[in-house]
């Protein structure tokens, strides 16, 4: 393929970690989020999960350094 192909259309690509940072949306009114019982619900459950992976790692990992 030749050089010249993509000579008439430049393409600049910038790295986001390269890029100018956006301003963002921030506003002391806007309160906290409200949720619904059941987005409230899945979210308790999502914590209880991770809790229960936590506790099951740290128990794995007592019982191979001889603790449990």
């Amino acid at each position: 393929m030749s050089d010249t192909t993509f000579d008439a259309m430049p393409v600049r690509v910038v790295h986001p970690l390269d890029d100018v940072p956006e301003q963002k949306l921030y506003r002391d009114d806007l309160g906290r989020i409200r949720m619904t019982p059941g987005a409230r619900a899945a979210l308790l459950m999502l914590r209880l999960y991770l809790l229960a992976m936590v506790l099951m790692v740290a128990w794995r990992a007592a019982g191979m350094a001889g603790l449990g």
